[in-house]
């Protein structure tokens, strides 16, 4: 951090996500049944924000310099696809997007420019289970409001 005016850098604290559409967002889904689990008051709280607390992945646990926490992607898939539906991470690095997808029966396509990642993601596949930590995810609201009401 430099001393002098105008020359502050804030350190970049969160990540943004982009959802983007094209048509209509209902065309080619009637026949599908799946809901979204909207009674879970905890999913239901923390979605309806504009920003999610998620804690980040912990250092030295993935063999890659940035990698994000599986919630992200578990998230928006629970939000946006269906089963079978095609995710397609085109910065897959060491493969999060597409062992979530894997993990939920959605087909996948991940791309990397650096093929050392690319081996990383297919090992990761099939040998690791999705590590979800809904203790870290959010907020306990609950554990929040009863504090203060009981003050």
């Amino acid at each position: 951090m430099n001393p002098y005016p105008k020359y502050f850098r804030a350190n970049i604290m969160h990540e943004f996500i982009l959802v983007l559409r094209k048509g209509d967002v209902n065309s080619g889904r009637t026949n599908r049944h799946e809901v979204l689990p909207a009674t879970h008051e905890e999913f239901t709280k923390e979605i309806a924000n504009s920003v999610w607390h998620i804690a980040p992945v912990p250092p030295g646990h993935i063999e890659h310099p940035c990698p994000f926490p599986e919630e992200i992607p578990y998230r928006l898939m629970k939000l946006y696809s269906y089963k079978s539906d095609i995710i397609l991470d085109p910065f897959n690095g060491s493969g999060q997007t597409t062992k979530v997808a894997h993990n939920f029966a959605r087909r996948y396509m991940g791309i990397d420019l650096m093929n050392e990642y690319v081996s990383l993601a297919k090992l990761r596949l099939d040998r690791e289970s999705l590590h979800i930590r809904p203790d870290a995810l959010i907020a306990k609201w609950q554990k929040i409001q009863s504090h203060y009401m009981t003050k």
